[in-house]
């Protein structure tokens, strides 16, 4: 989002951001057992009109989640885990169709494809003239319930999917309409890696889990795997697994939607990547991810239940790495949870997140989030849990975002007597058109102490109405209300930043571009703009 060239359009805005309106969509209404289409929030859509997905959540497969593409490809993440060079979230293949031919084989020399087609007829052998129709041939299946059989695949081989494996359909030994990857052998390497898409020239895959099943595609014990073009919807709490002991992976535009979201042994979400014991480098980009909270009402504050689940465990050695970018996500309880007590980095940048009830929740240890755009957040845009919680000491960076109607930008859960938490908040826009009860708010939810040396703010513009409290800060036993901003600065050692209108282009009609008399303009800490744009 730094030095756009291809700026957004006030209407290619309205088309990605959709809806206005203070409160997520209740989502627990929909997608129905059967299936549906935009008229009943039913589970797979197959007739689309190619709108925006967004302001109506009971879209997102085939062309449901268009428009949001405003480039046929999107640039792989730069090695340092900067930002692309042209802001365009979304997805590769807005339409759900990645173009080529299905019948030519991408893998590398010595390696093989299988195709697998959900309609094909049974007994095939897994080539493009003869796909299989079911999984447990070529990917794996259990016995006993829990003896994993392993598949025909080899690490650095592709695998073909297409049509909608339904859990209803699902039979272990025989018709297995879920795909696991156990074992090391089935994993590729970084510059090939064992792949999982959608045939090329057909509508995206999809995995209809119908409420019956977690974990529809579930990775485990695998040195690289890359997952891309397929959806998956229904599932009875976790949609997607990256689980353990898997060293490289890349997911690639995605989707997954409507799952129930529950906090399934702690670890629900739409898309889980658990860091678990080896240097994990890990990415989720160009995907959509919306309204996995199903029986969740919203508001409900579930910090198990979201869009996507980071879980960084204390094996992962340090230099774990994921990076999170050009995603759009909304809808959610938590659109992104970075939890537990591992040294992984979170890298999160070039996002649209809106409509849900928390951005970005972190608990995990190092977190660097900046050049995202964050609309409509029912509690903080960035809610930072205690290093209690945590068991280390917590830093997160977080820059270069621009935050629009959220009830706090940043809530601060207390503190430990021993590991500390180090916060620096620089060069963020926040605006807000209703009262804020606390822009900042730091120590209140739990009732305990924030303290906050070492901590860094500057060069953030706020803008909201009278009326609202800036900080609430409790310490030493002492909590402090400051509605006044310049008493809030002051307590809080802060010389640069300052409150004034961003004058964004139309925010009312969710064009948050800035105005060319803008005070964001050119005067961030780096000489760049304040905010995302």
């Amino acid at each position: 989002m730094r030095a756009t060239t291809n700026i957004l359009t006030a209407a290619t805005i309205a088309i990605l951001l959709g809806c206005e309106g203070t409160d997520p969509p209740a989502a627990a209404a929909n997608g129905g057992p059967n299936g549906g289409s935009d008229a009943d929030g039913g589970g797979v859509v197959t007739s689309v009109d190619g709108g925006s997905p967004v302001g109506h959540p009971e879209g997102g497969t085939s062309d449901a989640e268009g428009g949001t593409g405003t480039r046929d490809g999107g640039p792989d993440a730069p090695s340092e885990g900067g930002p692309p060079t042209s802001w365009g979230p979304g997805l590769l293949f807005p339409n759900g169709i990645e173009p080529g031919d299905p019948a030519a084989c991408e893998a590398p020399s010595g390696k093989r494809c299988w195709w697998v087609d959900a309609d094909a007829t049974k007994g095939g052998d897994g080539s493009f003239a003869m796909p299989y129709n079911s999984f447990e041939r070529v990917a794996g299946h259990t016995e006993n319930g829990t003896d994993y059989v392993q598949g025909l695949i080899q690490g650095g081989d592709f695998l073909y999917v297409k049509g909608i494996f339904r859990a209803s359909a699902h039979n272990e030994l025989d018709n297995n309409m879920r795909i696991v990857l156990g074992r090391s052998a089935q994993g590729g390497t970084p510059s090939a890696p064992t792949t999982i898409k959608s045939w090329r020239g057909s509508p995206r895959a999809v995995w209809d889990g119908e409420y019956l099943f977690n974990d529809l595609i579930g990775i485990h014990a695998n040195p690289a795997i890359r997952i891309q073009n397929v959806e998956v919807t229904r599932a009875n709490g976790r949609g997607m697994v990256i689980g353990e002991s898997v060293e490289w992976a890349e997911v690639v535009s995605v989707v997954v939607h409507d799952g129930k979201g529950d906090n399934y042994d702690g670890v629900g979400g739409g898309v889980v990547f658990w860091m678990t014991d080896l240097l994990h480098r890990f990415t989720l980009r160009n995907s959509l991810i919306y309204s996995n909270l199903r029986d969740y009402p919203p508001g409900l504050g579930d910090n198990n239940v979201g869009g996507v689940g980071i879980l960084s465990e204390p094996g992962a050695l340090n230099g774990s790495v994921i990076d999170i970018y050009d995603n759009v996500i909304y809808d959610e309880i938590r659109a992104v949870r970075h939890k537990h007590s591992g040294p992984v980095l979170m890298r999160a940048y070039d996002n649209l997140i809106y409509d849900s009830v928390t951005g970005f929740y972190m608990r995990g240890f190092f977190n660097e989030v900046h050049h995202n755009v964050i609309i409509n957040m029912k509690e903080a845009a960035f809610h930072s849990a205690s290093p209690a919680d945590s068991q280390g000491d917590v830093e997160a960076r977080l820059s270069h975002n621009t935050v629009y109607q959220a009830g706090n930008l940043l809530m601060a859960d207390g503190d430990h007597p021993v590991f500390q938490r180090i916060m620096h908040l620089h060069d963020n826009l926040f605006s807000s058109p209703t009262p804020c009860d606390g822009v900042l708010y730091m120590g209140r939810w739990s009732g305990e102490d924030v303290r906050t040396t070492g901590w860094t703010f500057g060069n953030n513009l706020y803008f909201y109405p009278s009326g609202s409290t800036f900080l609430y800060h409790r310490e030493s036993g002492n909590a402090v209300t400051l509605q006044d901003i310049q008493a809030g600065l002051a307590h809080l050692g802060d010389g640069t930043s300052r409150f004034g209108d961003p004058l964004l282009q139309a925010p009312g009609q969710r064009d948050f571009r800035l105005m060319p008399s803008s005070p964001a303009l050119g005067t961030a800490s780096d000489g760049a703009n304040i905010g995302a744009f």
